[in-house]
């Protein structure tokens, strides 16, 4: 009995080896928790997410930290689309008195600008709202260019009016730019976009005169007490006395400097506020773009004074902003701008040029900046110029030279 049991034994062995040895074919393997894990977070079959802003003014930046330059604000409850990545760190951000750790999601913007937000600003919308927003999306067409249009005879009688009340204000009125915004609040509720962009530009251009004006007058080597306040809690208290009541009539507030000093600068949020539940879109989207502007320059004095990534993206959105609007109110003022950008991204400022060194070469911050423009902004008429500029920057090993000058020189074109 014991020779049959080793026999049997061993075949039952080998019948199990052999089993375990056969090759399954691929339709009949089973697809287990990794596999449904793998094909969920796939990019192929995830459908699209969005996620709201849950601030007011939200960075977008070019890298997921607090040093990233930014790309663009992004307004309160303005919708975005997260590109499915984030970070596997958190960062430690105090937000309203509270510490948030948080990690950092890249979106794209209605802008066309990539980058990344912190986790704690927004807010993940439900796979059917989601869904509801790229069906708007996919439907979209591109947008044409906005035409002037012809302004009535009243139109024509009410703008007349409103520049007449304008130029009669005295800039040396402590009170001048809250009368400008009463006549424009009172003249142009309910007006066709046209004309409301019309009185919105005229105010605008008050309110930048004015400001130039008493900003000549008021040093802010004055103020210098109130530094450790705006330090600690982020803004100063502007009713605590009299000359600080006074600076707020005037629409001016304190800032940080980019070296942590004190700065006088026009209160563009109070204005913004003031003016922005009348101002049409086009306004609201110019509205915008200047805060950022006026409340965080990228120029002082001819000098860069933030990242050049940063320089870039206000370049780039001025330029999508013309392209969409080429004969707004304020082009002017918007061609200047660009103009001064473009020249600081392409050759820098004394205190940052772009090329350096013996040969000159291009500084790495411009090669970060020029990169993030191409990669990172959507479309623009200017992103076009500036690609065959980088293509040949990176032929000449970045090495200044007449064939980078003469490429250079169609950029500006």
């Amino acid at each position: 009995m014991r020779p049959f049991h080793h026999i049997l034994l061993s075949s039952l062995i080998l019948f199990l080896f052999q089993a375990c040895t056969e090759s399954v074919p691929e339709k009949a393997q089973p697809k287990g928790p990794d596999h449904r894990l793998k094909a969920k977070n796939s990019k192929a079959n995830k459908p699209p997410q969005f996620v709201a802003v849950s601030i007011p003014h939200l960075r977008l930046r070019s890298t997921p930290d607090l040093e990233g330059a930014v790309l663009e604000r992004l307004a309160l409850e303005s919708v975005v689309e997260y590109l499915n990545d984030s970070t596997t760190f958190t960062t430690l951000v105090e937000m309203g008195g509270e510490k948030r750790y948080e990690h950092w999601y890249k979106v794209r913007s209605n802008n066309g600008n990539e980058g990344w937000v912190y986790g704690g600003c927004i807010k993940f919308l439900s796979e059917r709202e989601s869904l509801r927003f790229q069906s708007i999306k996919e439907s979209e067409t591109p947008i044409p260019l906005v035409q002037k249009e012809e302004f009535s005879p009243m139109d024509q009688a009410q703008m007349k009016r409103f520049g007449q009340l304008i130029d009669k204000i005295s800039i040396q009125n402590k009170g001048a730019l809250e009368e400008a915004t009463q006549y424009y609040e009172g003249m142009f509720p309910n007006r066709k976009a046209s004309v409301s962009d019309w009185a919105l530009a005229k105010l605008i251009s008050f309110q930048q005169k004015l400001h130039s004006h008493w900003l000549d007058r008021l040093p802010a080597s004055k103020f210098q007490a109130y530094l450790s306040e705006l330090k600690r809690y982020g803004s100063v208290d502007m009713q605590q006395n009299a000359s600080l009541r006074e600076l707020d009539q005037l629409y001016l507030a304190f800032a940080l400097g980019p070296k942590g000093e004190l700065l006088l600068v026009p209160n563009i949020d109070k204005f913004q506020r003031r003016v922005y539940r009348m101002a049409p879109a086009n306004g609201r989207i110019f509205l915008d773009l200047y805060a950022q502007d006026i409340e965080e320059p990228v120029l002082k004095d001819g000098e860069i004074i933030r990242p050049i990534t940063e320089l870039a993206a206000r370049l780039i959105s001025w330029d999508k902003f013309l392209l969409r609007l080429p004969d707004y109110e304020l082009k002017d003022w918007i061609e200047e701008q660009k103009g001064l950008y473009l020249n600081a991204l392409l050759k820098g400022s004394p205190n940052r040029p772009a090329f350096a060194g013996q040969p000159k070469r291009l500084q790495d911050d411009f090669q970060l900046a020029y990169t993030n423009l191409l990669e990172q902004m959507g479309e623009a008429s200017l992103i076009l110029k500036m690609r065959p500029y980088v293509e040949v920057l990176a032929q000449e090993n970045y090495i200044y030279n007449d064939r980078i000058r003469a490429a250079q020189a169609k950029v500006y074109e």
